[in-house]
């Protein structure tokens, strides 16, 4: 299989961000939400396109405040002012970070109480699939200092906002996923250079990334005899993997023959009917849509499985994007 699809521009055009922003501040009014705080990485991305390395450290906390009325305002550490100057907000409120005693929160505090007043309505992401990423204690201290305020749940707002994709995001969605498939589809002639499955774990990932993906950051495979049971644990080192890979080349999965007294009598008729059928199935892409963005699960392509063959599976690869780590 080749890629068909062309690789996007990176990033997102400021119209895109604009977009955003408008819907967003429609359903704050409609909720009655002065202000929205957000502290995690997709969505500080989602309305600013600020993409940085920095949130794989729990050091710093990085906020965005979006407004009811204006563009969404950072506030962020020094270190990040600079790389945030070339995304489309103007507005960069900064602190010399790390700083224990006052991590930013004093200039938050003030952030907040101008753009939603004394008494306003501030929503924060709290339901399902969702976390804070500032210290607790901080958090309290915010809600101290802004009694009256009111700190309410926005997950439902996040989430009616993110479900709705732009023709960019389509875009972005479907090279991922026909990226992905190539690479699956290249899998049978991969193998036979790796001995185990985490050598195929590393294989897979590297033809992904030489493919034009930016990262791989979730990838979940198994194999062992009668199937794959530690699809998530790649403590255990499986043998075998050039039978493997032997096996699938020639269109099956399997690691190759087996004794009859080994595989369950009724399993061998689901193989016998399965390989009478000769059923081949092709690679699924299923998007699912929630609080992260975008999580891919892509799931490889399941060959002809004959008769008295073990189970050998690549569940597939788990993408997680706001802006797209491929074609960013």
């Amino acid at each position: 299989m080749k890629q068909t699809q062309t690789m996007p521009n990176r990033g997102f055009p400021a119209s895109e961000f604009e977009s955003r922003l408008f819907r967003a501040q429609t359903l704050m009014k409609s909720h009655g939400v002065d202000a929205l705080l957000l502290t995690t990485e997709p969505e500080v991305r989602y309305f600013s396109g600020f993409l940085t390395q920095f949130w794989q450290s729990p050091t710093r906390p990085w906020f965005l405040v979006v407004p009811l009325r204006g563009k969404p305002i950072a506030v962020i550490p020094a270190i990040g002012a600079n790389h945030m100057a070339n995304t489309w907000l103007d507005d960069i409120r900064t602190w010399p970070s790390p700083a224990p005693e006052d991590d930013g929160l004093s200039l938050l505090t003030l952030t907040l109480q101008e753009v939603a007043g004394a008494t306003g309505r501030v929503g924060v992401p709290m339901g399902p699939e969702t976390h804070l990423r500032m210290p607790l204690a901080d958090f309290d201290t915010l809600r101290a200092a802004r009694h009256s305020a009111e700190f309410v749940d926005a997950t439902p707002l996040i989430r009616t906002l993110r479900l709705v994709k732009s023709e960019a995001e389509i875009a972005k969605i479907a090279y991922i996923c026909d990226l992905v498939s190539a690479a699956f589809e290249a899998l049978p002639d991969l193998l036979p250079n790796t001995s185990t499955v985490q050598a195929a774990f590393r294989t897979f990932k590297i033809e992904i990334l030489r493919r034009g993906a930016d990262d791989v950051p979730y990838l979940v495979g198994g194999a062992g005899p009668g199937g794959y049971t530690h699809r998530f644990d790649r403590q255990h080192e499986v043998p075998g993997m050039a039978d493997a890979a032997r096996v699938v080349a020639q269109r099956q999965v399997g690691f190759g023959d087996a004794d009859r007294q080994v595989v369950p009598p009724h399993f061998r008729v689901l193989l016998y009917l399965l390989s009478c059928l000769r059923a081949v199935f092709h690679t699924v892409s299923a998007v699912y849509l929630f609080r992260n963005g975008f999580y891919l699960l892509l799931y490889g392509p399941v060959r002809r499985i004959q008769e008295f063959k073990l189970g050998f599976l690549f569940r597939g690869a788990h993408y997680s994007f706001c802006e797209f780590r491929a074609a960013l």
